[in-house]
């Protein structure tokens, strides 16, 4: 497994300082991404489209086979423009908080200099967390079984698994049992939709009421591919190879059909475009791409 490291809200100060950092000490074994953030105290709308772009073109390079996940280290600044941020990376990635940078007024270069190599070990400490905890949610994304996590937000209609996908990209990388928390929020989840079964199937699935969402077993015989730049945004990309900074099968869609009447006409792709099903069921791979 490999990974791509976002770190979000870096001064030009701070920035510097970081890059000054060999790439194998901030992301051993992957792949760091940080630019500049030009506006004091909040997030650029640029800022995060350029993180998101530079990772995308790490993630296109790799062949679909390659596990591949998105871990984001971000400023909080406790504004709208951060929460515009992590809507952004929002469910592919698991994000953790980082400090503000904040020198002393007046503070000698000595001082300063302090500070910054103090910065630089807290983002170092909390890219080890956070790839301690993409470890822990890959072993829920990763199961041979179903599992709720990997759902594809636009096409499973249910508030419950937004709810479970938010809770948990909010509280994973700093809960104090992640394993447990991951569990407690699947089994919240499983109140509001039960296991089900499709008529006529042994196998249990998902259902929101509108389709059956089916495991396909062994027939995975399609998936998003790394090279659909000019018809796709680069979230699609993103979204296609991890969920909540777990890897998962490349491979792996949902067989829906459903539950009563007919197929819609249409459904809702990776971006919101328009795709036709096929003519007695659809697959949906969990980032929405409609196979």
């Amino acid at each position: 497994m490999t990974y791509i490291l976002v770190i979000a809200g870096l001064s030009p100060l701070t920035f510097d300082r970081l890059r000054k950092e060999s790439e194998n000490r901030i992301a051993p074994g992957g792949r760091a991404i940080l630019t500049p953030n030009m506006r004091s105290g909040a997030y650029t709308k640029q800022h995060g489209e350029e993180l998101i772009t530079q990772a995308h073109k790490v993630a296109a390079r790799l062949d679909e086979s390659k596990q591949l996940t998105t871990l984001l280290l971000y400023t909080d600044f406790q504004d709208e423009s951060t929460d515009r941020l992590l809507e952004d990376f929002f469910p592919y990635s698991l994000p953790l908080a980082i400090s503000p940078f904040a020198a002393p007024a007046n503070a000698s270069k000595r001082v300063v200099n302090e500070k910054l190599n103090a910065f630089a070990e807290e983002v170092i400490l909390a890219s080890t967390r956070l790839r301690a905890r993409s470890r822990v949610i890959s072993e829920f994304t990763t199961v041979a079984n179903l599992t709720p996590l990997l759902l594809p937000r636009r096409n499973f209609r249910s508030d419950a698994l937004d709810q479970l996908l938010r809770h948990l990209y909010e509280n994973l990388a700093t809960a104090d049992d992640p394993n447990e928390l991951v569990r407690e929020a699947i089994r919240r989840f499983f109140t509001e939709c039960p296991r089900t079964h499709a008529p006529g199937q042994d196998r249990h699935c998902f259902s929101d009421g509108q389709h059956y969402f089916q495991s396909p077993g062994k027939d995975r015989h399609g998936f998003f591919r790394s090279g659909h730049a000019d018809s796709h945004r680069s979230t699609c990309l993103l979204n296609a190879r991890s969920r909540l900074g777990g890897v998962y099968d490349y491979k792996f869609h949902y067989d829906c059909i459903p539950t009563k009447g007919g197929l819609r006409s249409e459904y809702d792709n990776c971006h919101g475009a328009p795709a036709e099903p096929k003519s007695t069921h659809v697959n949906i791979a969990p980032n929405d791409y409609i196979i």
